[in-house]
């Protein structure tokens, strides 16, 4: 009997304990998401710092070694490499002008280690405006680091 009454105590301890940590863990997993979901948005922002910044080279890293970029009117790029020279390409007479660049998020969603990330840009040159709608898949590379892996958009006609 006095092995039993030793064990009782234990046995509640752990109980008490899983139990606290069952009922932490989506309160864990929240935090978490939002998380990757801030991380996620502040990877857009620095894509639109760079691109203020005319570093196609700075823009291209962001995306995976196998990523594939199908733009608007233009061809689409495989490869982080040929992204770069399409940035080049497609950017440089935008980045010849004074221009405001803006990107707004309008949702986030985290599965594991994929996301989809959608929003709107707006380039103004010269005061004239021009619009389109860009969605996302990002991936966690192998260090737990989110990076750009598939990226479309279009224009908006006004």
């Amino acid at each position: 009997m006095k092995n039993l009454t030793s064990t009782i105590p234990r046995t509640i301890a752990t109980l008490l304990i899983s139990f606290l940590l069952f009922c932490l863990s989506p309160y864990a997993n929240a935090q978490n998401a939002d998380n990757n979901v801030r991380v996620i948005q502040e990877l857009n922002e620095k894509w639109a710092e760079l691109f203020r910044n005319k570093d196609a080279g700075g823009m291209a890293a962001l995306y995976s070694d196998d990523c594939v970029r199908i733009p608007n009117n233009n061809p689409v790029t495989k490869g982080r490499e040929a992204l770069e020279q399409a940035y080049i390409k497609e950017f440089s007479p935008i980045w010849k002008n004074n221009f405001i660049f803006e990107t707004y998020v309008h949702d986030v969603v985290v599965s594991g280690d994929l996301a989809t990330m959608r929003g709107k840009s707006v380039l103004t040159i010269d005061g004239k405006k021009s619009a389109g709608n860009w969605v996302a898949v990002l991936k966690r590379d192998p260090v737990k680091n989110w990076q750009f892996l598939w990226t479309t958009n279009n224009n908006i006609v006004d």
